[in-house]
């Protein structure tokens, strides 16, 4: 089999090359370590039109812009071949590549609420999707949000030959953002003829289908000069519903969903602490109730039954009437909780339209000219249980208000201000989901030429890119807006005279369709992005040395991104008029750079012993920002080939990223931090938390009172939510983080090159090492809320001065109003971990089977994750978050893939494994005092086969997560799991179809 110490030699072996990259695809999303097979297609500017000839057959691999012949990697590269993705059920790439042990999932298809963008994205080393590089052959894509992430949705999937995965910086190579690596899809070229592919997928459930049709046609043009190709797909993806998948439907009857929320759609009282009730009163009504004799603090919070009759929302449930025996709700201790899972879906439903074109035409021996364009048009689907008026959004009811319950009436005519305005807490249900329509239009055109000079090994290129994004993302459903339902709560009759019935928060009364559209508005807020970039290069052979030729690579560009935000004006905040749906301001900047770099490979030894050839590949860019000015990256690599089948490589690489437009420039923009619920999670304030009942108990509630929870009701204020508003800004005044990188490691193919059955061995190891500095992001909820209450030493002296307690902002009646989370330069990440491959073709004539018995094709990748270490601000200590969940990503210690595949000449049949280790809950890092429970050990099973049935048709299916394994539960909440890193779906089938004509 083809490895990464194999050495390709003109298209003989590229078809080779290709043709096993295939065969161990077919077998795994088998993984040809650091590999580099001759392709037409190279990286970047080291394409020329002589690569087609016989003449030059130099190649060029993700991470270097030299094109080389014998050219192994200097640095851990991994290669994906077409058959690999065509594996599995999974249309999307993003869901396929998140398999590999190098991935933590970014934005994925279960990443579904009504904050999500609907976008796919890649998360190499769980340093973040803004941290590697998405290209495609070597050029940037356009962007698809302001954090300059990639989309891989707007990838047209058919065109995929094969990807190429460095991780480690590769900023010195082709700029900023490369800092965790570069993800690089090479394109087919040179297609001839009509391709067509069909796939459908189903679970076992018979739910979330998909459908994916795609075209694929090329032709040679001008009598030979010229080549077109173009291709078009059509995607389409059914929802799952949450409460469809035994997971989540049994976690809230069991009491255990970590989505459960106090926002009841009953509705509830809040007693403002300047004007509580007479607890006396309070207490004379529950006693009608039969709850003679319990004492009911003054501060209690009150929710409706329908009847008119009140219960306790905490303190104990007393009186719960109309929702005992309704669906979503549910008794946890003291409180009462309702299960929003009962009305949102699991698996975002999304349509995609692509299509792709490429013209290339040779204008003359030694100069080619090209075109391409590619526009992708999708749209997904968000959506989050009824609307929440909570908070900053609570509804201010007056007295005066016709639907107040006459026992209500009698506690608030005991307050100190009978006549002032009350708060109700409500989740509006009958008023329907929020539902947030994503509609994505990304298209982006480039134009260039390439060509050698005559007589000489030089090969240079010129080329230009536009590309455009415009997003739109429409509230379609579920958008209460607070002038409708303020004017209805204070109209005297209720609202009747506006709509019919008006409006009755008190229960989880009926909200009529007239009263609906009343209450209800739809938004369109828009974003549109523009990338431009100017780009030429220059490569080829300097002079000899005894070793061997010295090469080079040098270039510059010119880029520039536009960014504009249009808020649609009823969601622009303090106070934004929608209830319940992230409020943001319009916002716009721009960002250009100047960039210049030099790559030169020298071979400083060779045909020596132990050493067969030692060589240097040392890179220097500079860039030139127009905000935040210059800045360097710098890489130096060796190579070292001990002696045949023995290689040893390592290197160090500097690595820069600039912020990015949303970090500059970003106006307010409102996301909710789920912090949990007590006694592990929530407000630390709150009676029933950990931090209220452990060792410095009096210290966190002075604190408390010092941010504001009022000193009258500090010893039962209970903050019966799960989230908090957290609101986002950008700034001119981020410098561009740095990374350090290390790399080392070997490649060794089989010693044993005499025996048949035992030379088809190949093991890759490397070590990793990435240090980041002057990080930039924002200080997550949690993190921010539990570091201002001392989590891991982060605030001694309990201090309202604290970096972390500043930027939380709480209400009068102490509950938290706003987490204020600036981007920042804060401190940093380290994280290390090894990668291990071996690969193992065994031929099934050399153990005795006679005729042509095929080949067993044996793939084992392995990720072994030593420290992620998190520093959150300058000078703080770092915090090793290796082997927790539940922080927001999940840090596997273990990740296996072990692929086992039969391959015959027609038909092949593989079954693949995955694992991943158990792993540690964050809490015991964060609250050692209240560990929630771990994750034990995942595995899955999948089966893949294919047959061709004829030479020009092929037919493919599969069975993934054959034994249906659950995912685990996170935090020991039932319900509660990681859907990006764990199959929320099940048991799924899959059949494809492809005809070459």
């Amino acid at each position: 089999m083809t490895n990464e110490s194999s050495r390709s030699h003109g298209s003989r072996s590229a078809k080779c090359a290709f043709h096993v990259a295939t065969l161990i695809g077919a077998s795994a999303l088998a993984i040809v370590s650091a590999s580099a097979s001759a392709q037409d297609a190279s990286s970047g500017a080291s394409e020329s039109v002589a690569a087609n000839n016989e003449a030059a057959n130099d190649i060029v691999v993700t991470g270097s812009r030299i094109a080389r012949r014998d050219f192994a990697a200097d640095s851990p590269i991994v290669t994906v071949g077409a058959g690999a993705l065509e594996a599995r059920g999974d249309v999307t790439l993003e869901a396929k590549l998140n398999q590999l042990p190098q991935f933590v999932p970014g934005a994925t298809a279960y990443a579904n609420n009504i904050a999500g963008s609907g976008q796919a994205t890649l998360n190499l080393r769980g340093l973040g999707p803004s941290r590697n590089l998405v290209l495609l052959d070597g050029q940037r894509l356009q962007p698809s949000s302001a954090s300059l992430a990639i989309d891989i949705n707007t990838l047209p999937a058919i065109l995929i030959d094969n990807v190429e995965i460095i991780s480690g910086g590769a900023s010195a190579v082709y700029g900023s953002d490369a800092i965790s690596g570069v993800v690089n899809f090479k394109l087919k070229r040179n297609f001839n003829g009509l391709q067509l592919d069909a796939q459908h997928s189903l679970t076992g459930k018979g739910d979330g289908a998909t459908r994916d049709y795609s075209l694929l046609a090329g032709t040679k043009l001008f009598g030979g000069r010229g080549h077109l190709m173009v291709a078009g797909e059509y995607y389409q993806r059914d929802t799952v519903k949450t409460g469809s998948r035994d997971f989540y439907s049994r976690a809230f009857s069991q009491g255990g969903s970590n989505s459960a929320s106090n926002t009841l759609p009953t509705g509830t009282y809040t007693p403002t602490a300047s004007n509580l009730p007479n607890g006396a009163v309070v207490n004379s009504v529950f006693a009608t109730y039969g709850a003679v004799g319990s004492a009911i603090p003054a501060a209690t919070i009150l929710g409706f039954n329908n009847d008119g009759s009140l219960f306790t929302d905490n303190n104990g449930i007393r009186n719960f009437r109309s929702g005992s025996a309704a669906t979503g709700y549910s008794a946890r201790g003291n409180v009462l909780y309702y299960d929003p899972n009962v009305e949102v879906d699991l698996l975002a439903p999304m349509t995609r339209y692509s299509g792709f074109a490429r013209l290339d035409y040779e204008v003359s021996d030694n100069i080619d000219a090209y075109v391409q364009g590619s526009y992708t048009n999708y749209t997904t689907v968000n959506n989050g249980s009824g609307t929440l008026a909570q908070g900053n959004t609570a509804l201010s009811v007056p007295v005066t208000n016709p639907f107040i319950p006459a026992d209500l009436a009698t506690i608030l005519a005991s307050r100190t201000q009978p006549n002032a305005n009350f708060t109700v807490v409500k989740r509006f249900t009958d008023a329907g989901r929020r539902i947030v329509e994503h509609e994505n239009d990304v298209y982006q055109i480039t134009a260039g030429l390439r060509g050698r000079l005559p007589g000489m090994d030089l090969s240079w290129e010129l080329f230009g890119s536009h590309g455009e994004t415009i997003v739109h993302d429409r509230i379609t459903g579920g958008a209460v807006t607070m002038t409708a339902a303020r004017t209805l709560l204070n109209a005297r009759d209720g609202g009747r005279s506006i709509c019919e019935g008006g409006l009755n928060v008190f229960g989880n009364q009926p909200i009529s369709a007239d009263c609906i559209n009343y209450l209800t508005a739809e938004t369109d807020s828009r974003t549109r992005l523009t990338q431009d970039n100017i780009e030429g290069n220059v490569q080829g052979a300097l002079f000899d040395l005894p070793a061997g030729e010295v090469r080079f690579a040098a270039g510059g560009n010119y880029r520039r991104q536009g960014y504009k935000f249009t808020a649609d004006p009823l969601l622009i905040p303090n106070p934004p008029e929608v209830i319940g749906f992230n409020s943001a301001a319009s916002s716009q900047g721009s960002t250009s750079v100047v960039e210049g770099y030099a790559e030169l490979l020298v071979p400083l030894l060779a045909d020596l012993p132990l050493i067969r050839k030692l060589e240097l590949d040392a890179a220097y860019r500079y860039s030139h920002y127009n905000i935040t000015g210059g800045v360097s990256a710098y890489k130096a690599d060796i190579n070292w080939e001990v002696a045949r089948g023995l290689r040893l490589r390592g290197g160090y690489q500097r690595a820069v990223r600039a912020p990015n437009v949303g970090e500059l420039f970003q106006g307010g923009l409102v996301n909710y931090s789920n912090l949990g619920s007590a006694p592990s999670g929530g407000d630390p304030c709150d009676v029933r938390s950990a931090y209220r009942t452990g060792a410095n108990a009096a210290q966190v509630r002075s604190l408390c009172i010092a941010q504001g929870v009022p000193q009258n009701v500090i010893d039962t204020y209970s903050a019966n939510y799960t989230q908090v508003p957290g609101t986002t800004t950008g700034s001119k005044a981020l410098s561009p983080e740095t990374a350090d990188t290390y790399t080392i490691g070997a490649v060794i193919d089989s010693p044993f090159q005499g025996s048949a059955l035992l030379r088809g061995m190949t093991l890759s190891v490397d070590y990793y090492n990435i240090s980041i500095k002057d990080a930039i992001g924002t200080i997550t909820g949690p993190t921010m809320v539990a570091n201002c209450f001392n989590a891991n030493g982060s605030n001694p002296n309990y201090a309202q001065s604290s970096v972390y307690c500043q930027n939380i902002v709480r209400n009068a009646d102490g509950t938290i109003f706003n987490l204020n989370q600036p981007y920042l330069n804060l401190g940093g990440y380290k994280t290390s971990g090894i990668d291990a491959q071996f690969d193992w073709r065994i031929p099934l004539e050399a153990v005795g089977f006679g005729g042509n018995p095929g080949d067993l094709l044996l793939n084992v990748v392995v990720n072994k994750l030593e420290t992620f270490k998190i520093q959150n601000l300058p000078g703080a200590a770092y915090i090793d978050l290796a082997g927790t969940i539940g922080s927001g990503n999940t840090y596997v210690p273990w990740r296996v893939n072990t692929t086992l595949t039969y391959q015959a000449d027609d038909w092949s049949l593989g079954v693949r494994w995955r694992h991943l280790s158990a792993l540690r809950d964050y809490t015991s890092i964060t609250t050692p005092s209240a560990v929630l429970l771990g994750v034990g050990a995942y595995n899955t099973v999948d089966l893949f086969g294919r047959v061709a049935v004829t030479d020009g048709f092929e037919l493919r299916g599969g069975i993934d997560n054959l034994t249906d394994r659950e995912p685990p539960v996170v935090g020991g909440r039932l319900g509660n799991t990681d859907a990006g890193t764990y199959d929320p779906l099940g048991r799924r089938f899959y059949i494809a179809a492809r005809a070459k004509f």
